[in-house]
């Protein structure tokens, strides 16, 4: 996570998902004054998932996002944290139990 006295790199642009596919959208970052699209038919594939999920009596639940920072192209890697805090902080938490 930054402190103020660190540089933000990463800005919010938009997301498209929606409910019921709200993991399945595009998302658009702005990355150093760069643009990068990640998702579906994007620039890059997605490199979150849920973290929500289906409790002991199938009851969807909602938890923060769970970002692979493997997934992101090796330029950007550096700031996974920080891409990660932006996209949980703008894409509201998900889970719809469709996937389970």
């Amino acid at each position: 996570m930054n402190t103020n006295s660190e540089k933000k790199h990463v800005s919010f642009v938009s997301y498209s998902g929606t409910f019921p596919n709200l993991c399945s959208g595009e998302l658009v970052l702005l990355i150093d004054g760069v643009e990068y699209k990640f998702g579906h038919r994007s620039q890059y594939p997605s490199f979150w998932v849920s973290g929500g999920g289906l409790d002991e009596d199938y009851c969807p639940y909602e938890e923060p996002w769970a970002i692979n920072e493997n997934d992101l192209p090796e330029e950007i890697r550096k700031y996974g944290s920080e891409i990660a805090d932006v996209f949980n902080a703008n894409v509201e938490c998900g889970c719809c139990g469709g996937c389970a």
